[in-house]
């Protein structure tokens, strides 16, 4: 069976992909593209969790849960699977051949998408930020994410386990226009149709957390569980939603991060990409007063919210304490 691998990167319209196919599995079978109906927690709408099961060692449970997809895709007549998680783009090089050897048999092709390393940079440090229950030392975090900037090295993880031609590399600067039609033509499905079922005011995308607010979070132990993250993102999204203002600091960081010869894209198959992959960003000016005020009125009625919830939730909390106390 044909199996389409989509692994990211961050950042690159993931959410955007994989909530069009969870809202739409019946038009992709129609394709006879089938999108898996049994659901992972904590991602419920992607696969991520097969990696980081992966990563855990929990190898038998990825196997066990690409055997039910395999069956269930063909039961339902399909001719292909599809599966998304930007955390694929995290394996190691011995873990991408562990799983890879569980879809043994079955032509798979692995869609990747790489983002300019500026904008890539801020949101990999957010990632490594929100991910850890404690914070790390800023050096620890800035090595790793820069690790991430090494894009050559992500793609030989995945040639050296398949052919280059089972792997299609995308440039997400060019794509994120027109990216869920220009996506989902690959499964043969026509851009009018993809865009018939996309709503006519689209769904806001999930504003980033801003990398001040992210520390303070990581540093309170906040969001302890990825629970609370999503919680604490969503509030945040819904707050600032309207705003235009860019947090000066994260422009500052990128630059940091992205020294000369960090980020990586010697592969020749980058090489048509290189110049927008590499494009610096335009220097920002500076907020005005206007702006500032916004920013910082938002971030009030941000932190009231989030405080107002987390006191609700540890009443809620105690009062089950107490109910089963009485059993």
């Amino acid at each position: 069976m044909k199996i389409y691998l989509h692994i990211g990167t961050h950042k690159t319209g993931t959410t955007a992909i994989q909530s069009f196919a969870a809202e739409n599995s019946k038009l992709l079978a129609e394709y006879g593209v089938h999108w898996p109906k049994e659901r992972l927690k904590p991602h419920a709408n992607q696969h991520s969790t097969l990696a980081l099961q992966m990563r855990a060692g929990k190898h038998d449970d990825v196997k066990a849960y690409l055997e039910r997809a395999l069956l269930d895709a063909k039961a339902s007549g399909a001719e292909s699977l599809f599966l998304s998680g930007e955390a694929f783009s995290h394996l190691g090089e011995a873990n991408v051949q562990r799983f890879l050897a569980m879809l043994d048999g079955h032509d798979v092709e692995v869609i990747l998408f790489f983002r300019n390393v500026y904008s890539y940079a801020v949101s990999a440090l957010n990632q490594q930020i929100k991910s850890h229950e404690k914070l790390l030392p800023l050096s620890s975090l800035v090595a790793v994410t820069r690790t991430h900037l090494n894009y050559s090295a992500l793609l030989r993880r995945w040639e050296d386990a398949l052919s280059p031609q089972q792997i299609k590399v995308w440039n997400y600067e060019d794509e994120k226009k027109n990216l869920l039609p220009r996506f989902f033509k690959r499964f043969g499905i026509p851009a009018a149709k993809t865009n018939s079922m996309l709503p006519e005011e689209p769904k806001a995308s999930n504003t980033s957390i801003d990398l001040a607010t992210q520390l303070m979070l990581s540093g309170s132990g906040a969001n302890k569980t990825m629970r609370a993250y999503l919680d604490t993102r969503d509030l945040y999204s819904e707050i600032f939603a309207d705003s235009r203002f860019r947090f000066p600091a994260d422009d500052l960081v990128a630059a940091a991060i992205c020294e000369p010869d960090i980020a990586d894209l010697s592969h020749p198959r980058l090489e048509p990409f290189r110049e927008s992959l590499l494009k610096a960003p335009r220097k920002m000016t500076a907020p005005n007063d206007d702006e500032l005020a916004d920013y910082f009125e938002k971030l009030g009625q941000f932190a009231l919210r989030l405080a107002k919830e987390k006191r609700s939730k540890r009443k809620k909390g105690g009062l089950l304490k107490k109910i089963k106390g009485k059993f």
